[in-house]
This record gives structure tokens, sequence and C-alpha cells, in this order.
């Protein structure tokens, strides 16, 4: 992909399986240990959905990702957070994580951006339209989504958590 101009020079790029283990660290780090993704899971999701995978690297390091699976659903299930559907029309980003030193820098933001971008331009048949934001400043914990859920049209990163969950959704 391109490289970024700003303080860090770094480089946004499709994960590799050889960045797969920088990766499975960095959501460790990032999530609470009851909310982390085990690494054997991030290593199935990305055998089926590699081109879901985009990382942010600085010196040769991978130091950010974000992934993410396809779904038929609109609305997130505990079967669509599971299951990818290669054709799917709707896309779940599952994590938005950057490594301790680089937070709170815009990376995330940039990176999300980026992201949005490389699916318009490179993955057929998801319309990215809305972002559901599952983690609120007062819990930090996923509410149900099968009822009501907050939508924005743009992306919310609330002050102090250093991580997000969200669900892209057709129109």
């Amino acid at each position: 992909m391109e490289s970024l101009q700003n303080e860090f020079n770094g480089i946004v790029r499709p994960i590799t399986q050889a960045d797969m283990e920088a990766v499975c660290q960095i959501e460790q780090e990032c999530f609470p240990s009851d909310e982390a993704e085990p690494p054997e899971q991030l290593m199935d999701r990305f055998d089926v959905a590699s081109e879901l995978f985009l990382g942010y690297e600085v010196h040769g390091k991978t130091i950010a990702f974000i992934c993410g699976s396809r779904c038929n659903d609109e609305l997130l299930t505990a079967q669509s957070m599971h299951e990818h559907v290669a054709d799917g029309k709707t896309l779940c980003i599952h994590s938005v994580c950057v490594t301790g030193n680089f937070r709170r820098k815009g990376i995330a933001s940039m990176l999300l951006k980026r992201y949005i971008a490389y699916i318009k331009e490179n993955i057929s048949l998801i319309s990215i339209i809305n972002l559901c934001n599952k983690v609120s400043i007062e819990t930090q914990r996923l509410p149900q989504l099968e009822g009501k859920s907050l939508y924005y049209n743009n992306y919310v990163f609330y002050q102090g958590l250093d991580y997000l969950w969200l669900l892209c959704l057709r129109r």
C-alpha cells in the first residue's frame, strides 16, 4: 500500500502469515483477557479472511492492525462473530488495535480510514455505511446487539479507551 507521512513514517499494508504472531500479541495487549480473541481463533479468522486484515508497520515492525470478517446478517450475532461468509454483504470489524507506546497518536483513526478505503477499492459486494460502537465509556462491555443499537455515521473513539469493537453495516 502506501507510506503514511507522519512522525513515524509507517506503512499501511496487508497482514501476512509472518505478521500473525505480532498481531496475536497486540490483540492480547489491547483487550481485557475475557474479550481478547484467543490466538488460535484469530489465526483461524486470518486463514479464511486474510484479505480483511491490514496492519501498520513502523521500522519493519507491526505496531497496529485492523481485522474483520464478512457475514450476511445486518446485525451482529454470536454466529456472525465466529463465522466468515466469503461473499457476505456485511463487514464486521472485530479489532482495531495499537500497541502501547503508539496509542493516542491518531494511528487507530488513520488505520480505520485507510481500511474503509481499502475495502471499498478491493473487496466486492460490501457497502460500508455505518459503524456500530459496541463499547460505552461507562461500562466498557459489550451490550446486547439484538435490540436497539446506536449507529454513527462517523467513527467515535472515546477518550480513555484503548480498544473499540465495531460493526460496519450495509444500507
